[in-house]
């Protein structure tokens, strides 16, 4: 009730301003997909992941007065299992959720699945609302706002087609425009916490960029803070995965003051024969835990993004090149975390740094709640690995080079091959792991009939290496491969 009395508050204020004259634009984006693949823990072939998503996105704005406008996102149909983001609910929810719960517990006689009449109803989220004031000098940000910067290596708005993921502060924000360049400190709050106690969540922001369209370059920094103390940090102490494992701190960690800055540089050139991008990340501070020896554990991890595209325009083919490397968290150090992870939207390869794939945490993505062999790994049982996520790996701890190619046969059609591999940066396993990723190759088709209308068909087959076997773990590298298919319509 209480998310459907904020929605509707939302609601009325909008036709409020509405009634007063101001102008309403709407605009947004329906999705729908299906997904499928076989053996994604490399081992078992009578288990795979089949699952559907469908997902709308509204984005009205409200133009009050000149240079006054109200911006806000709904999210209808969410996922439960991942709320905050754009994954969408899985197709086929019936009125009782059966994730984690046996398949013939108790329950009533309107939560049977099986004699449903209709499906469970979706929510839906107000995932951004906020104010600007434009005028000749500048610009006033106020409220819960996208960030975007860059090639998305970090931070991404989750503005594509097919974009899953979206990141957002509450924050003040002005931004400050001469000519071609424009300076912006923010400042926001991830968490207020209660009111009555210093347990907020802080975040101090300040980007600068040169935007010159008419010889297509972009150049960018973003510095940004977050800071809280014991009272507000609750970062993952341990693998929820595998309790018996740590993330942060060894023993018994706990609480303590956090301090984490990234900085990110990126340039983009484009031209009419090339685009030519990179961005680079660099992280550290204090991750707010606490050994048992009272030290507290460090954050210190870099990234590098590069791009590379030729696409003359006289010719129906493009030639391009993803390239990369993440540092990656050193299982062996207890006293910090060395890795970098990239935002969940920036891919690569269809499965590989994508989805969760192989028995254990491969890429060291459990930070955010990535990692194969989860999230169903059983502890008490090493010989359980059952994966039952969608796309919520990420790239880190690897060197990656994807080369693609790109055929328009026509208007409306083009096909795309992606060749993907890379080498592990830090041995995740502790205990011997090769190097080596494997090869993923990946094929697919796009129909595009009209501006706004996408639809993509991808098969992608990896043949994983020997990091995937865990040393002296043994796991399973066999041959996985999967589909997809989805369609969106943006308006």
């Amino acid at each position: 009730m209480k998310l459907l009395s904020q929605i509707s508050l939302v609601i009325v204020f909008a036709f409020s301003a509405f009634a007063q004259a101001a102008d309403i634009e709407w605009s947004g984006l329906y999705r729908v997909e299906g997904f499928s693949q076989n053996k994604p823990d490399l081992t078992n072939g009578d288990r795979g992941l089949d699952y559907g998503l469908q997902h709308l996105i509204l984005r009205p704005k409200i133009v009050a007065s000149d240079g006054f406008t109200i911006r806000s996102q709904f999210d209808v149909f969410n996922n439960s299992s991942y709320p905050n983001t754009h994954l969408g609910q899985y197709w086929g929810t019936g009125p009782r959720d059966r994730s984690g719960v046996a398949q013939n517990s108790t329950h009533t006689a309107d939560q049977s699945n099986t004699f449903s009449t209709a499906g469970a109803g979706g929510t839906i989220s107000v995932s951004q609302l906020y104010f600007t004031w434009d005028h000749e000098f500048g610009s006033l940000i106020v409220g819960r706002a996208p960030l975007q910067f860059g090639l998305g290596m970090t931070y991404s708005a989750g503005m594509g087609m097919f974009d899953h993921f979206y990141n957002t502060l509450d924050m003040v924000g002005y931004k400050l425009v001469f000519g071609n360049i424009f300076v912006e400190p923010m400042i926001g709050k991830s968490s207020s916490g209660a009111i009555n106690r210093n347990d907020d969540v802080r975040d101090y922001l300040i980007q600068a960029q040169y935007d010159s369209p008419e010889d297509g370059i972009e150049l960018g920094v973003m510095y940004h803070l977050r800071q809280t103390n014991d009272q507000g940090s609750d970062g993952p102490l341990t693998d929820g995965a595998n309790p018996s494992g740590s993330i942060l701190g060894t023993g018994s960690p706990t609480f303590t003051s956090a301090s984490i800055q990234n900085i990110n540089v990126y340039a983009l050139k484009d031209t009419s024969l090339w685009h030519l991008g990179a961005e680079f990340g660099l992280q550290s501070g204090k991750a707010g835990v606490q050994n048992t020896g009272d030290d507290h554990v460090t954050m210190s991890g870099f990234g590098l993004a590069l791009e590379a595209e030729y696409h003359p325009d006289d010719s129906n083919w493009k030639w391009g090149l993803k390239a990369g490397y993440a540092t990656g968290d050193d299982p062996s150090s207890t006293g910090s975390y060395e890795g970098y992870i990239f935002n969940r939207n920036y891919d690569v390869a269809f499965l590989l740094f994508n989805h969760p794939l192989g028995s254990y945490d491969v890429f060291r993505t459990r930070m955010i709640g990535g990692g194969g062999g989860q999230p169903n790994y059983n502890g008490a049982n090493p010989g359980s690995h059952e994966i039952a996520g969608p796309d919520i790996d990420a790239i880190s701890n690897v060197l990656y080079l994807a080369p693609y190619g790109i055929w328009k046969m026509n208007d409306r059609w083009n096909m795309k091959g992606v060749l993907a591999t890379g080498m592990l940066n830090v041995d995740p396993s502790g205990v011997g792991a090769g190097k080596a990723v494997g090869y993923e190759f990946d094929y697919s088709i796009n129909f595009t009939p009209r501006k706004g209308i996408a639809w993509l068909n991808e098969v992608g087959v990896l043949a994983p290496g020997s990091a995937f076997k865990g040393g002296s773990n043994n796991f399973g590298t066999g041959v996985t491969y999967g589909f997809q298919t989805r369609a969106a319509i943006s308006f």
